[in-house]
């Protein structure tokens, strides 16, 4: 099966997870998950990407000048968001 998709930055690499049936496509300055079909199931694009590390059903990036997140595959949702309070 062949498809195409668009990225906002330039390509980097991809992460087949067979266990869940994803692909993750990482670009410069984010990621896409898609299915094996090549449908988009999520996007997340933050600031330049300088390490990510996929354990137990979630991915944690870091990068350059953004704080960290840490993603659920699945769903794209953030798992450590954190709320700042005005004082």
């Amino acid at each position: 099966m062949e498809f195409q998709i668009r990225l906002n930055s330039l390509f980097r690499a991809f992460s087949f997870l067979k266990k869940y049936g994803i692909i993750l496509v990482f670009h410069e300055i984010g990621v896409i998950a898609i299915n094996e079909n090549g449908q988009d199931i999520w996007s997340f694009d933050e600031d330049i990407i300088e390490n990510c590390v996929i354990d137990n059903g979630s991915l944690s990036l870091t990068f350059l000048d953004a704080d960290p997140v840490t993603l659920d595959i699945f769903h794209g949702n953030q798992k450590n968001q954190v709320v700042y309070e005005m004082v």
